[in-house]
């Protein structure tokens, strides 16, 4: 299902009592949920490493890779760092689908959220003249409670979401069948991936590139 995350990470695991235990790592995985804003990936090393999870030694990089591709939450190590740290945030979403990962659906969901309790002030309100379109005081009325809404996340500290248009098509039969609004949320991209290119050059030769500055 497309909203539903499975955590296979699991290993050593130690709790405030001190004590060890190996079990999936669930928990902790919602613990670091709560713990971030939503449009935020639960691996985002920034936010420090799993302190209370020990992977097992015998857990590979191709077994968290073939994991990770089948749509499980999994936990996986980097060289050089010491702690382990989540992976992609994915869920039992089609390949194809907008809602593989965590982030989006909290996102959305938290939208969708807002979103509606703003909506239901206009319940039964008057739409005004249809033929002004989204210029009939009702209908303003509606598009600016939706857009007040998803400001609360374009203006949060970190940013929830980067933009959104709220569009309220015209020539709508809102006697029979209601309102139709469309809202479009524009969110914040993740780096998931980082390719670095390095070129060695000497100083001062033709190939520095800082000579190529100076020039223009």
């Amino acid at each position: 299902h497309r909203f539903v995350a499975v955590c296979s990470a699991f290993g050593e695991i130690s709790d405030t009592r001190g004590l060890t235990l190996t079990r999936n790592a669930g928990g902790l995985l919602v613990g670091r949920l709560l713990s971030i804003p939503v449009q935020r990936a639960i691996g985002r090393v920034r936010d420090g490493g799993i302190s209370q999870l020990k992977l097992p030694d015998l857990y590979t990089e191709s077994m968290q890779s073939t994991l990770e591709d089948a749509g499980y939450v999994t936990a996986k190590r980097y060289a050089s760092l010491a702690s382990c740290y989540w992976g992609d945030a994915k869920t039992l979403a089609d390949v194809t689908s907008d809602y593989q990962y965590l982030e989006v659906l909290r996102v959305v969901f938290k939208a969708v959220r807002l979103l509606r309790i703003q909506a239901l002030k206009s319940m039964y309100d008057e739409a005004g003249d249809v033929l002004l379109g989204a210029d009939a005081p009702g209908l303003a009325y509606l598009k600016a409670n939706l857009e007040n809404a998803l400001d609360t996340m374009t203006s949060a500290i970190p940013q929830e979401l980067a933009a959104h248009v709220v569009h309220i098509p015209g020539n709508q039969d809102i006697v029979n069948n209601g309102v139709a609004v469309e809202v479009t949320l524009i969110g914040i991209p993740i780096i998931r991936t980082i390719k670095l290119y390095a070129s060695y050059v000497y100083a001062g030769s033709r190939f520095d590139p800082r000579l190529k500055e100076e020039a223009a």
